[in-house]
């Protein structure tokens, strides 16, 4: 049985499981928009299971990100780190979409 889930569903589910802060609004409103496409373009229904989102996609800065992944950013200005933060996260996994600062991409 498949019910259709609004963005509201899904933040609530977060809620209900006590994992809303383990993405902010906007890294919600990227995973939400993206599972969505992701179900348009591959026909594949996508089941929320919020503790599964939680252990399979992460949200952080893009400095997080490359002292994370020991990436090499020195003397680089805001602007090239994420683009060079990008670069490697599309290189290694997905990217759901960007917040302030940084994105919400799948763990790997």
């Amino acid at each position: 049985m498949i019910s259709t889930v609004t963005f509201y569903d899904f933040c609530g589910a977060f809620r209900d499981m006590d994992r809303d802060d383990n993405f902010s609004y906007q890294g919600k409103r990227a995973l939400f928009d993206f599972f969505e496409q992701w179900e348009e373009e591959t026909g594949q229904p996508v089941e929320l299971d919020v503790i599964a989102i939680c252990c399979e996609w992460n949200e952080s800065t893009w400095e997080e990100i490359a002292d994370d992944y020991q990436l090499d950013v020195d003397g680089l200005d805001d602007d090239e780190l994420a683009d060079r933060v990008r670069e490697y996260l599309e290189e290694n996994t997905l990217i759901a979409g960007d917040v302030v600062g940084g994105c919400v991409f799948q763990a790997f």
